[in-house]
């Protein structure tokens, strides 16, 4: 692949692989879409009848802008990531038996169980040093330290101790709530890890039924009607099989969902208006059918613009930038409440500066996120290696 670097910056030239040049692109401003997704801001709640009855407000303008940023727009990213998973996992495979199957598990046991494990761990162990901290300082009982494992589920902190999302319903009725391990982002890993621990089947399906099984896949993800099993989530299924559906008749990705961009845009905008109008998902009865429709959408508007940025040369690969994704993705649950606390405390109230500050402070949080991941790579690189699956 030829490369012209440019101030550390791969751009894309003539006989370059724009599909490897996108994922690789993408992979960073997904990681601060998570980051948006965890930023709401403050107040931490919406007055909707203000929202529309005074629309033109300043605070119903920062209100709207949170909402589409941190409740609709966001929310492609981890389907992305997904469908990349999957797509990645079968590219180029020649054949599939035990072998290889074992040989990828060993892989991901490193590149995604180890991880998963470590940054739980870190949380936990973080939470109980202040407990135990708190009661030494205030001479009071460790009661708290009990209390604490009570009600985090004990073991289940490393599965599903948080769930949300019980307005969620499904086409039938019935709610269709999401959960996580403490830490909470790590739920895109944990599906993950059990969707690959599926491909032996999602492989077959593929290879027998075609495209049925993905239309089977994006009826159950339009309607949400599904096993709400906690670590099986038809997010996870859907869109790693879409990509290991590409992947496996040999399509190239970004080439394949580019051809759809603008139907899929205008998609994405209608869809988009009705979901910032009454607060993203959880809206109501109709934005919970749009959501869907808005997350299919997006991702692919989200790819084509990506691939027509790249190509045109309007954006560049950064290494560290991109290297450093999955650490952004996982510690910034570490660092975003003292940026969001700080923008708090200067906007003093002003909708104008609440939006600054709601802007702001995830794009500080990543940028330490960065520099704190630029530091271990440089003095640590071994404990980094640990607890980003060697991603360095």
């Amino acid at each position: 692949m030829q490369t012209n670097i440019n101030g550390g910056g791969i751009k894309f030239t003539q006989g370059s692989d724009l599909q490897s040049l996108v994922i690789e692109w993408m992979r960073f401003p997904l990681a601060i879409a998570v980051v948006f997704i965890h930023s709401f801001g403050n107040p931490p709640s919406v007055d909707y009848d203000m929202l529309h009855n005074e629309p033109l407000a300043m605070t119903s303008i920062y209100n709207f802008i949170r909402i589409m940023m941190s409740n609709v727009v966001t929310h492609t990213a981890v389907p992305v990531f997904y469908m990349f998973s999957g797509y990645l996992f079968f590219y180029k495979m020649k054949e599939w038996n035990l072998n290889v199957y074992m040989s990828k598990l060993k892989k991901r046991s490193k590149t995604l169980l180890l991880p998963y494990i470590l940054w739980i761990s870190l949380h936990v162990f973080i939470i109980v040093s202040r407990i135990i901290g708190g009661a030494f300082i205030h001479e009071k009982s460790l009661d708290g330290l009990w209390s604490f494992f009570e009600e985090a589920g004990g073991l289940r902190m490393y599965w599903d101790s948080n769930t949300w999302g019980y307005e969620y319903h499904n086409w039938l009725g019935y709610d269709a709530h999401i959960s996580s391990p403490i830490l909470v982002p790590m739920w895109f890993i944990r599906d993950l890890i059990v969707v690959v621990l599926l491909t032996p089947a999602i492989y077959w399906l593929i290879r027998k039924f075609g495209l049925l099984f993905l239309t089977l896949l994006t009826f159950c993800f339009l309607s949400q009607i599904w096993p709400n099993i906690h670590g099986f989530s038809i997010t996870a299924v859907f869109w790693f099989s879409i990509g290991a559906y590409l992947s496996l008749n040999k399509f190239e990705m970004v080439a394949t969902l580019r051809k759809y961009s603008i139907a899929s845009s205008i998609v994405a905008i209608a869809t988009l208006i009705p979901l910032v109008w009454y607060g993203g998902r959880a809206g109501n009865n109709l934005t919970q059918v749009m959501y869907p429709i808005f997350i299919i959408s997006g991702v692919v508007s989200a790819v084509g613009i990506s691939a027509w940025l790249v190509e045109n040369r309007h954006v560049s690969v950064y290494p560290l930038l991109a290297k450093s994704t999955f650490y952004v993705f996982a510690f910034h649950v570490f660092v975003i409440a003292y940026p969001m606390q700080a923008m708090t405390m200067l906007t003093l109230g002003n909708p104008i500066l609440m939006l600054i500050g709601y802007l702001v402070s995830p794009l500080l949080t990543v940028l330490i996120c960065v520099a704190v991941y630029r530091l271990m790579d440089r003095y640590m690189p071994k404990v980094l290696g640990l607890f980003t699956g060697d991603r360095i």
